[in-house]
């Protein structure tokens, strides 16, 4: 039988490390989707709160509380797209053992022709897939929750739980139709930002052509991974969505702002660059060094190594975590020449 006194008493005392595991788990989730090359904006875990847990506990009938809350320790992953959200829980059921009894898909509950709140909830528990030691021993035994929805879903369901959740009124089917259609509307919107998505590719690919007649056009994001493909076509390069691409967004970023602060503003000095004699010998050299074809060297270790005739051979500190092997070899090897 479930004693409230008695749960306060072990809550309490097991607090400080479930918020700890918790901790664990925000850290865990980001190295693991990072890892993946997944996009997504936010990952967040909490522990819930003493007052919650009881309510839900006396909601439920639970008598076994410990065993029966599958969310005391939740936590949710934001995406940007929808279809990012799948690749989420691809990488929770690689690393976790999920149970599939007390999980769902809140998109399964809606028919064809009906809108509404689509996250998905799994519930998990720590199991030899797990690689992180810490979650082993905090979490042995202990299930916890995660949902996986898009910044957008959850923006839709706060504004949804606030007005018509905690009202504890009794929701007319007028207002329960406008809020239907504001999901349609919502999901509408989120195909429209997955086809957008594809917008800077685009722009890539038409730019890429113009570039002998773009020299003095301000260097931007676009231009930067437009002239690499153009002087050095069917490389591995930057791209949107981080699974179809070879680097993680904002190496890119990083590369354009020192180009920026050594006064590297232009297409036709970043083309300069590129074509010169210092970075076609860095280029081969990477490639021997890697034992590869120089047409096999991507975007990244060119742009690199593009990037240090303007720093006199030398690349700050800033551009380290770009490096390899290789990369470190080329560079000393060019202050030797020098």
């Amino acid at each position: 039988m479930y004693d409230p006194g008695r749960f306060e008493i072990d809550y309490l005392r097991r607090k400080s490390d479930l918020e700890r595991s918790a901790g664990y788990l925000e850290e865990y989730f980001i190295f693991l989707l990072t890892d993946a090359r997944v996009l997504f904006h936010q990952v967040t875990f909490r522990v819930k709160h003493i007052e919650s847990a009881q309510q839900k506990i006396l909601s439920k009938s639970y008598d076994q509380p410990w065993n029966q809350l599958m969310d005391l320790v939740a936590g949710r992953i934001f995406t940007y797209f929808k279809e990012d959200s799948p690749l989420v829980e691809g990488v929770v059921r690689k690393h976790f053992t999920v149970d599939e009894g007390s999980s769902i898909n809140k998109a399964d509950d809606l028919d064809h022709n009906e809108f509404g709140y689509t996250s998905r909830h799994l519930v998990c528990q720590v199991s030899h897939l797990t690689q992180d030691l810490r979650l082993g021993a905090s979490l042995k035994g202990l299930n916890f929750e995660i949902q996986i929805r898009t910044v957008l879903e959850h923006g839709w369901a706060e504004i949804e739980h606030e007005l018509v959740y905690k009202a504890r009124t009794a929701v007319p089917d007028l207002i329960r139709r406008r809020f239907a259609a504001s999901a349609a509307a919502l999901e509408l919107i989120e195909h429209e930002f997955s086809r957008l998505r594809d917008f800077e590719p685009e722009i890539i690919c038409k730019r890429a052509e113009l570039v002998p007649v773009s020299s003095d056009v301000n260097l931007d994001r676009a231009w930067l991974i437009a002239v690499l493909t153009r002087s050095f076509p069917g490389r591995e390069t930057w791209s949107p969505n981080p699974n179809a691409d070879n680097f993680y967004r904002g190496n890119e970023i990083a590369i354009l702002n020192f180009l920026a602060a050594n006064g590297v503003t232009t297409v036709g000095q970043w083309s300069a660059l590129l074509i010169s004699s210092k970075t076609s010998s860095g280029i081969a050299k990477y490639a021997q060094i890697k034992s590869i074809a120089v047409e096999l060297v991507n975007h990244l270790p060119i742009a690199t190594i593009a990037c240090s005739e303007v720093a006199d051979g030398l690349v700050p500190a800033a551009f380290e975590r770009f490096f390899d092997e290789a990369l470190e070899k080329v560079f000393s090897w060019n202050s030797k020449d020098e």
